[in-house]
């Protein structure tokens, strides 16, 4: 998760329609289930779709949180307090 919020706060506005989204925390975890249940046709696809948009959901989740944590600590560099890794 932090390796690809790393690759979005490096992008500055350079990357395409999907890495804007991504940068909006808090709509693009909802942003991404419709696009991979409707867009992508995974709805269709009965449970397994269905499991692999609400895992994308959730991975997405992730990488919101650790965007708005960075934003709202004030530090937008990987490494920061109690960071080890």
């Amino acid at each position: 998760v932090r390796k690809e919020a790393d690759r979005i706060l490096a992008i500055d506005g350079g990357g395409g329609w999907k890495d804007k989204i991504r940068l909006l925390a808090i709509p693009s975890p909802l942003l991404v289930l419709g696009y991979c249940l409707f867009w992508k046709g995974c709805i269709l696809d009965g449970r397994a779709g269905l499991h692999y948009a609400l895992q994308r959901c959730y991975a997405e989740l992730l990488l919101s949180l650790e965007l708005l944590d960075r934003r709202l600590s004030g530090r937008p560099d990987e490494k920061g307090p109690n960071r080890e890794c």
